[in-house]
């Protein structure tokens, strides 16, 4: 078994696209997947299902994909109506370049909630792909 950092509730179009091999940049903007996605450096293998985070339990699928950039992003929104309000927002997102290592599934969820980190135990790879 693997421990990875996971992102839950990923569309199955997202993971089709990167079953076929080729790197794809995927941002992040829902508040649990970024609290995830910035915790992962270049390099790391993540896990990705499209699984609902609160759903995620043992034997649901996803894939093991390798991290190959990662950027941050802070953007500020602002909104007026004169005389009546200023509203100010900013939107915190993390884009990660992506290549698939191999299909895999849950064993077990470590640690999920609020603003952590979702850790799971997963099978390990049984065939990777060549590099």
């Amino acid at each position: 078994m693997m421990q990875l950092i996971g992102l839950a509730g990923i569309s199955p179009e997202v993971i089709a696209e990167l079953k076929k091999g080729r790197p794809r940049t995927v941002e992040f903007v829902s508040a649990q997947n970024v609290v995830s996605a910035s915790a992962v450096k270049v390099g790391d293998p993540v896990f990705l299902s499209s699984v609902p985070q609160d759903d995620l339990t043992a034997g649901d699928p996803g894939i093991i994909a390798t991290v190959t950039a990662s950027a941050t992003t802070m953007q500020r929104i602002s909104s007026t109506v004169p005389g009546v309000y200023y509203e100010e927002r900013e939107r915190l997102s993390v884009r990660l370049q992506l290549k698939i290592a191999c299909t895999s599934h849950v064993k077990r969820v470590l640690d999920r909630g609020c603003c952590k980190i979702l850790l799971v135990d997963v099978v390990e790879c049984s065939c990777p792909r060549a590099k």
